[in-house]
């Protein structure tokens, strides 16, 4: 994971090899689940973001990049579902 937060900072400073190992996150495989956080923290931050998330949607710069779209609609679409379940205790696994 730390060769991976090194290989996103980006500087003026970049090298060569930092430019191939940027183009290497594009085969990296992410992954998450709500196992080890608060999903009740997750939903207020993300209800906190909607604005911003909102605008960044309306960007078409950004709504060019069918990747950057297909992730941010997946975060709204975490944020519909964290909202509108009353009780996020217990959540089954495949939640």
């Amino acid at each position: 994971m730390g060769e991976i937060r090194k290989s996103l900072r980006i500087s003026d400073s970049w090298s060569e090899e930092d430019t191939r190992m940027s183009a290497g996150l594009s085969a990296y495989s992410c992954r998450g689940t709500l196992k080890d956080t608060d999903p009740s923290g997750l939903r207020n931050f993300l209800i906190g973001k909607e604005d911003f998330l909102m605008r960044l949607l309306e960007n078409p710069l950004l709504i060019e990049h069918e990747s950057f779209t297909d992730m941010l609609l997946a975060v709204f679409h975490l944020t519909g579902e964290l909202t509108h379940r009353k009780d996020l205790t217990g959540l089954p696994a495949n939640d």
